[in-house]
């Protein structure tokens, strides 16, 4: 369920990569980080003989895999972003925020 709310919140706001990267791709690339590091010290705090046994490779693959993929698109997602503030220079104006069109309403909470 998580998965499929993820996917929906990417594909709502797709064009604003600045949101997406600070909401979600960054804040899930810590988490598995962090998920990480918690499992690999519980394994080897447990004591001197170090097991690797079903829970243990299926937790660090799990993990290591929404890092990857977490962070693989918040690179990709900060070169997009990189990439429309260049082709776009006229969307800025003086003070860094972006303008808006008649019409067109700011999403709350979007930083560029």
């Amino acid at each position: 369920m998580g998965g499929i709310g993820l996917l929906s919140l990417v594909l709502s706001h797709w064009g604003n990569y600045d949101w997406l990267f600070e909401n979600i791709f960054n804040p899930g690339m810590s988490s598995g980080y962090a998920g990480l590091i918690s499992t690999l010290v519980n394994l080897y705090n447990s004591g001197i003989h170090v097991h690797y046994d079903a829970t243990t490779i299926v937790t660090l693959a799990v993990t290591g895999g929404f890092t990857v993929i977490c962070g693989s698109l918040a690179v990709m997602c900060k070169l997009l972003a990189l990439r429309d503030k260049r082709q776009n220079p006229e969307k800025r104006n003086e003070d860094g925020g972006e303008n808006t069109e008649k019409g067109e309403t700011p999403v709350l909470g979007a930083r560029s």
